[in-house]
């Protein structure tokens, strides 16, 4: 029997996470404050060259949208503006964090981080089809959503086959089973981190609840979004671990609740089909997940 993990440790491992970055950090208290200038906050992201560059690569992406190439930072900030902005900053942050390999979950370098980007992908489209919600904040969410992998994948290591037994042999909700096992899954460790990290509380508790939609209750439309974006990127294969393509079983039920039509899901993976295709330069290459745990059935 795998030993559960104390909440002691969880909170030590999740308060030395290091912070998304320095400059992200200043940008969100830049971003508050409605006397800060584009050329101000220009002049602060250009210092860090990364994140610079997979700003201007995003939002040249087919989520936003825009008619011709933006080429610029500043050009970037004019355009899309301050709220979207701050959801580009912690995207392009997060890249380095979640494009590490993840050897509890079985994750392959660079696939959580692609895994992570199809969903926010994916939930903020289904929220601008549907008009539901705020597609900027649930693409925020959709980006951050696994997070809690990080932490609780050192964990976890070697006890794969516990948990390919319980999803797979008896049909055990995946967040379930990494309970049963720890005594705590990587969605609430996500919410720990978002809280650590000081997110707003609908944003740490969509990421807290994000296997459990239907019991979120006042932010379930937000939850269900995210939670059908994660199973049909998972349905997709993109970025898989050691859960595969499982899925949580609730679509059906999510579907009926936000009153989404039927057509919906095809558009929206035609359209996350199309985005990871342009998209590819942003993900580093890497082996398959897949395999790994194709793998991992026959050891």
């Amino acid at each position: 029997m795998f030993k559960k993990v104390s909440k002691e440790k969880i909170l030590q491992s999740v308060e030395n996470l290091p912070v998304l970055s320095e400059v992200v950090s200043r940008c969100m208290t830049m971003l508050s404050d409605p006397n800060s200038s584009i050329r101000d906050l220009t002049e602060l992201i250009s210092k860090d060259q990364s994140i610079t560059a997979k700003i201007i690569r995003i939002a040249n992406s087919a989520f936003y949208g825009y008619s011709r190439q933006i080429k610029t930072l500043s050009e970037a900030i004019v355009i899309l503006g301050f709220r979207q902005i701050r959801t580009l900053l912690i995207t392009a942050s997060s890249a380095n964090h979640l494009s590490c390999k993840v050897e509890g979950y079985m994750i392959a370098q660079g696939d959580l981080w692609k895994h992570s980007y199809a969903v926010a992908f994916t939930s903020g489209l289904i929220s601008r089809l549907t008009n539901i919600g705020q597609s900027d904040e649930i693409f925020t969410v959709g980006i951050l959503h696994d997070i809690g992998k990080l932490v609780l994948g050192n964990h976890l290591k070697g006890s794969y086959r516990e948990i390919i037994s319980l999803t797979q042999d008896k049909n055990v909700n995946f967040a379930v089973a990494e309970e049963q096992i720890l005594g705590i899954h990587h969605a609430e460790v996500g919410g720990l981190i978002l809280a650590h990290w000081n997110f707003p509380e609908v944003m740490t508790e969509s990421v807290r609840m994000h296997h459990h939609p239907l019991d979120a209750h006042e932010i379930s439309d937000q939850v269900g979004m995210l939670n059908l974006a994660d199973n049909w990127v998972r349905e997709s294969g993109i970025g898989v671990g050691i859960n595969g393509n499982m899925t949580d079983g609730l679509e059906g039920s999510i579907l009926k609740n936000l009153k989404i039509k039927e057509g919906v899901k095809k558009q929206v993976l035609d359209y996350l089909n199309d985005e990871m295709k342009q998209m590819e330069d942003l993900f580093p290459s890497s082996q398959s997940s897949v395999k790994l745990v194709e793998m991992s059935k026959k050891a």
